[in-house]
């Protein structure tokens, strides 16, 4: 009788945890995952034009989700903000411009992205965009930052975005 009340509480054991259960198996524990619909999304990873003059962009969560967000519908501030910022007066800063095609590099560069990739676990953004108070057009930058507090660590958000498997 030892031996059954055992695995008696062996089964129990394995019913309770999540884990152990068959009829269940373990998900990933994202930040954001897929959502069917319109929604609200915080472009964690990548954003980008979907092609150039779209009025489109695509934004991938930090749960490595893509979607489709309408442009003007893309903010730069807090989702909780009463009247978000617009993209135009969001910016990364202390980046460093890439040396290019004759374009010096240079240190110490803010940035309004037109497009970006977030290496989260490098602390490191790579960045297209315009400089504020510098050289004129669209260049390179790699942007860092320390801690999550930092102002590179910051993302834009999107309303109205869809979810997006690719051409």
């Amino acid at each position: 009788m030892m031996v059954s009340s055992r695995y008696f509480m062996l089964l129990v054991a394995l019913v309770s945890c999540p884990y152990g259960r068959l009829s269940e198996s373990p998900q990933p524990n994202f930040l954001e995952s897929k959502v069917s619909g319109e929604s609200i999304q915080t472009c964690g990873i990548n954003f980008y034009e979907e092609a150039p003059g779209s009025s489109y962009k695509l934004c991938t969560n930090s749960g490595f989700v893509n979607y489709r967000c309408p442009g003007n519908r893309c903010y730069g501030g807090n989702r909780t903000d009463r009247k978000p910022p617009a993209l135009s007066a969001f910016f990364f800063t202390g980046c460093t411009r890439e040396e290019r095609l004759g374009v010096p590099g240079a240190t110490g560069r803010t940035v309004n992205p037109i497009q970006f990739s977030a290496n989260n676990a490098e602390k490191m953004l790579r960045v297209i965009g315009k400089e504020l108070n510098g050289i004129s057009g669209p260049h390179s930058y790699l942007c860092y930052w320390h801690q999550n507090s930092d102002n590179n660590h910051k993302r834009p958000w999107c309303a109205g975005c869809t979810y997006y498997s690719g051409p």
